[in-house]
This record gives C-alpha cells, structure tokens and sequence, in this order.
C-alpha cells in the first residue's frame, strides 16, 4: 500500500506488472502481484467457494464477494453491488453479531 503516490510513482509501477488499485478518497494505492487476489488466498489455504462470509470495501474485493456465501460491503463502495449486504462502518460489529445467528452463514 502506497499513501499519496506521486504521478511519478505511478507511472513507474504501472511497468513492473502489478495490480493496482487507487482510493482517491483516501489517496492512497493498493498493490499486488498481476492476477493475486483475496479469494485466491483464501484457495490456497483451501478455503473453498461458498464456505466463507466476507466483508470488504473496494474493487479488490469483488471476486472475494462473488465467492462467499454471503458478502457485506462496508460503507458506500462501487464494490456494493456484489455484496449481498451494505453496512455503515459502525455496523460492522453489529453485523458479525446478527450474521452468527443465521444458518449457513457461519
């Protein structure tokens, strides 16, 4: 994660091949490998499709929510229109509570 990258930054890792993704609300970028993502991860630890709940905010998220068995996108994100659910940030707590109490969500 780079916090207020310069233009300059910016174009020099647009060469080395990575995904990026730019928070312009935060100024901020995420990085990582081409192609790597959070459900990716979660297969590598043989976590499967539909075997988890995610909770997420950004474009980084979105295959993450397309995989879980539900997903909650925190706060007023694009991402949302994968989400099964959109929660303010201060619900989030309040969230995981109701979320145990439904079958097949945990």
């Amino acid at each position: 994660m780079l916090f207020s990258p310069t233009d300059a930054v910016l174009a020099e890792l647009a060469g080395l091949g990575l995904t990026m993704h730019r928070h312009q609300a935060e100024d901020l970028v995420d990085l990582s490998p081409a192609e790597v993502d959070k459900a990716m991860a979660l297969a590598a630890l043989s976590i499967t499709d539909g075997r988890y709940v995610a909770f997420g905010n950004d474009h980084n998220d979105i295959r993450l929510f397309q995989n879980a068995r539900f997903a909650v996108c925190v706060g007023d994100a694009d991402a949302g229109r994968h989400a099964d659910l959109a929660v303010a940030r201060d619900q989030v707590s309040a969230t995981i509570d109701a979320l145990t109490h439904v079958p097949g969500t945990h």
